[in-house]
This record gives structure tokens, C-alpha cells and sequence, in this order.
């Protein structure tokens, strides 16, 4: 059971990342425009706004700071904010567990 949710995770990571390395790749130039479509492909990938824009907001930053010249230097940097994001747990505002007791509703679409 665990490494048909292993095996189900590892085709959802690959699924996303699949498609921002297609937003990030086919980026003539770094504009508002790129940035809206990260931040929608992020959207649509159910990452809630907040951590949406913060993701999207700190690629912007570094994007600045650093310049990548090179596609793959640009996915390297998106990567590595998106993992830090998933390492932090997102937006401060998006943890809702808080002490005492929870109730935690999942829902799918699609089939998912």
C-alpha cells in the first residue's frame, strides 16, 4: 500500500514540475507575462494564492538578483523556491492546523 502512494506522489510531483519546466521553457522573455503564467500554472496545480504569489513573487526577486542567461540555470532557481517552499509547509497563513482538534476534508476533481 505504501508504494502505490509512493508511486501515485511520485507521478503528482512529476506532473507539476512537468509543467512548470514547460512554462519556464518556453519563456521567450522574462516579463509579466511569464510571471502570470507561473503563477496560474501554480493555481491550477492547487498550491492555494497566497503561496502562489509568494513563489512567484520570489522568483521575480532572484530573477533580478541573478540573471540566469541559460533555460536551465531559470529552472534550477523556480526548483529550488518551489522546494523551499514544500520544506517552510507555504504561506505562514495557509498552515491551518492549529493545537487542539482538526477536521481535515480532501477532495479530489477530475477522478483524483
Amino acid at each position: 500500500m505504501l508504494a502505490k502512494l509512493k508511486e501515485k506522489l511520485l507521478r503528482t510531483k512529476d506532473a507539476f514540475m512537468n509543467k512548470v519546466e514547460h512554462v519556464v521553457r518556453r519563456a521567450v522573455t522574462i516579463d509579466e507575462e511569464f510571471y502570470e503564467t507561473l503563477e496560474e500554472t501554480l493555481l491550477l496545480a492547487d498550491v492555494g494564492m497566497n503561496t502562489a504569489m509568494m513563489i512567484t513573487e520570489k522568483v521575480r526577486e532572484r530573477y533580478r538578483a541573478e540573471k540566469p542567461t541559460e533555460p536551465d540555470m531559470l529552472l534550477g532557481m523556480v526548483r529550488e523556491i518551489i522546494a523551499d517552499f514544500l520544506v517552510q509547509g507555504g504561506a505562514p497563513d495557509e498552515q491551518i492546523i492549529k493545537p487542539g482538534l482538526n477536521v481535515i476534508m480532501i477532495t479530489g476533481v477530475n477522478g483524483s
